[in-house]
């Protein structure tokens, strides 16, 4: 992949995760207003990772749909993600007794960043999609 490519795909990558991430911010404060916060926490994940998965599949990855191939692919690294933001939570606070905004930070910086190298090694790789539009024929 050209450096120019990356770089573009990067910025992407970038914009689409404000997008989302405001999505959920936005959506848990207007739900929290009439729900506990957890509903509001949990309906607001849901509606950030639709904005996400349309996001990567169509802007950043331009994978251009074929969700039968992807959607299951994204959901699978978001259960990878996020199992990975818990064991980093865990060791950063009870085996390091590292202060929460340092753990805080920890995720905040190692997520997005296995998140994209994982989208687009796996996720929406254009490896995984020649082979199977060559299944196909």
């Amino acid at each position: 992949m050209p450096v120019v490519q990356s770089a573009g795909t990067v910025a992407r990558f970038i914009i689409v995760g404000i997008a989302a991430t405001l999505t959920y911010y936005l959506s848990a404060v207007a739900f929290g207003r009439s729900m506990a916060p957890m509903t509001a926490n949990v309906l607001a994940w849901a509606i950030s990772l639709v904005v996400s998965y349309l996001g990567q599949n169509y802007f950043t990855f331009r994978a251009g749909g074929r969700h039968r191939i992807f959607a299951a692919r994204f959901a699978i690294t978001t259960a990878v993600l996020f199992a990975m933001s818990c064991l980093i939570t865990w060791v950063g606070d009870s085996v390091l007794n590292l202060a929460q905004p340092v753990v805080a930070g920890i995720v905040a910086v190692t997520y997005p960043a296995a998140s994209f190298l994982l989208h687009m090694g796996w996720t929406f790789s254009r490896k995984i999609l020649a082979a199977h539009e060559v299944e196909q024929r």
